[in-house]
């Protein structure tokens, strides 16, 4: 007889909300004064073979978006080494950063419905 769980969520769901908080606390509490401040990550997706994941990413000041991409591709090992530390997986998923630009696009959504409503 088999017992069926009722699992909320995929075992890669799971994976991404673990190592979401997982770089979320290496971000405010170990490397937040290496030129990656004001950084808050919004989404994480991780691949079926939990050997990638996806980290989007937003900025507190848009400005410095290039630097802060930089900044990042400098201190991956710090990340990768960390996120190791603290993983109880098999594989370390490899993180890649990228910038969240959902924001700005339902912005531009909004001052577009604006312009065609005061069009009318």
């Amino acid at each position: 007889m088999t017992i069926s769980r009722n699992q909320p969520f995929k075992r890669t769901d799971r994976i991404a909300d673990q190592l979401r908080k997982i770089v979320s606390e290496i971000f405010t509490q170990k490397i937040h004064h290496w030129g990656v401040e004001g950084i808050t990550i919004t989404h994480m997706e991780v691949a079926p073979d939990i050997k990638h994941a996806k980290a989007y990413y937003r900025l507190l000041d848009v400005s410095k978006k290039e630097e802060v991409r930089q900044n990042l591709a400098k201190i991956m090992p710090i990340i990768q080494k960390e996120i190791g530390r603290q993983m109880r997986t098999k594989y370390t998923p490899h993180v890649h950063f990228i910038y969240d630009e959902a924001l700005e696009h339902g912005d531009r959504i909004f001052d577009l419905l604006d312009q065609v409503k005061d069009q009318s």
